[in-house]
């Protein structure tokens, strides 16, 4: 089973996609599909040389992508930049079915994942979302994708083109596991892939979700440096329960768990908050019997 960093809530992809990429050679990437929440999303799957480091996963990375057009053929472009880690290009050809099935994923559901497959089999997952400028290049030019007829020969001729000037420079990715429509289909031979329980919390979306822990962590001191009872703070801090509910969504009880360690005030506030809602189902329970 391949660890899953940074951590996320699990992921269900298609087992032979996933056997057959971590088959590869490093430099190397694939287009497959995953289920997360009932749902399926895209995804962009990357084998580096190496893993990323933590302290690189947590800040993420820059996505840059274009669409290298002719009078009569043309090659998606997608561009990671890792800060000082590495920058990587790959070229798809927008002929290819899966192709036209991922980007119009992506495009369709405003969400994706991208997936890269270190040495030891350590997977780093990055769930991405984009707003109405991102993909821009790929959206106005979906018609076209859909149209393509770029054969082979002229994405091998775009390809070669390419790699003698990458712009924006970086390694070249191949492209593979790309005969097999069956890898779009995570309920065939799934597999899951699931967080071990961190020592700290390791995900892209940290310092998001360390903000609003310690959001939630400053108001709660706040209420106890002014004396106030279970009470009173559980009152003062209904404004903030939704800012709790999200935080708990997207850490997962994995994630909470670091976080409670980390901020004592977000730890009394969950104990509260566990405590009132048991208090309201035994009142329930009385008031049917």
């Amino acid at each position: 089973m391949s660890k899953l960093s940074p951590l996320v809530h699990k992921l269900t992809l298609n087992g032979e996609f996933v056997e057959d990429f971590l088959a590869q050679k490093p430099l190397s990437f694939a287009l497959g599909m995953l289920e997360y929440r009932k749902r399926r999303f895209a995804v962009l799957a990357l084998r580096p040389l190496t893993s990323i480091p933590a302290d690189i996963a947590v800040s993420g990375f820059k996505l840059g992508h274009s669409l290298l057009a002719e009078a009569d053929c043309e090659v998606i472009h997608f561009a990671f930049d890792f800060a000082v880690f590495g920058a990587y290009d790959v070229l798809l050809n927008p002929q290819d079915p899966s192709v036209r099935a991922v980007v119009g994923s992506m495009l369709k559901q405003g969400l994706y994942f991208i997936l890269t497959m270190g040495p030891a089999d350590v997977v780093t997952v990055f769930r991405e979302g984009f707003n109405q400028q991102d993909l821009v290049a790929l959206k106005s030019n979906m018609r076209r994708i859909r149209r393509s007829s770029t054969t082979e020969m002229q994405y091998a001729q775009v390809l070669s083109q390419f790699r003698l000037r990458p712009d924006p420079p970086g390694s070249i990715l191949d492209w593979v596991c790309r005969d097999k429509p069956a890898y779009l289909d995570p309920t065939q031979i799934p597999i899951e892939l699931s967080s071990a329980p961190p020592d700290r919390l390791t995900t892209a979306d940290a310092a998001e979700l360390r903000e609003l822990a310690g959001q939630l962590d400053a108001r709660v001191k706040e209420l106890e440096r002014a004396g106030a009872d279970d009470r009173e703070l559980f009152l003062s801090m209904t404004d903030q329960l939704a800012i709790f509910k999200e935080l708990l969504n997207e850490a997962g009880e994995d994630g909470m768990s670091v976080l409670y360690e980390e901020y004592s005030g977000l730890s009394r506030y969950a104990k509260l908050l566990a405590q009132v809602t048991l208090a309201i189902r035994t009142s329930a329970m009385k008031a049917l019997h």
